[in-house]
């Protein structure tokens, strides 16, 4: 993906965001999409979101890994995937208290 095509896609998530009821509703964006605004929006309209953070974020990642550390997580999924010639394992945990 050229660098134009993710700039496109920060640029694109806010309005997408725009048209649906969100009330209930969980939004799972990838760590492309973990901007403040998005976050924001998606609090606006009354919905929740698991925003995936990478490595790339080193600073906002190990603020998250702390604050899960310090909390026992309220739920919890655990996925398994083959694809690609891989085996994932993907989890999920939920915590509902994010002050620090």
């Amino acid at each position: 993906m050229s660098g134009k095509s993710k700039s496109n896609e920060i640029t694109a998530i806010p309005i997408l965001l725009d048209k649906p009821d969100l009330k209930g509703c969980v939004v799972t964006i990838d760590a492309m999409g973990c901007q403040k605004e998005i976050a924001e929006k998606v609090i606006k309209k009354k919905g929740d979101y698991i925003l995936q953070v990478k490595d790339n974020q080193s600073s906002l990642k190990e603020q998250v890994e702390k604050l899960f550390k310090r909390q026992v997580a309220k739920n919890e999924h655990v996925d398994y995937d083959l694809g690609h010639g891989m085996s994932e394992r993907r989890i999920c945990r939920v915590i509902d208290d994010i002050a620090f």
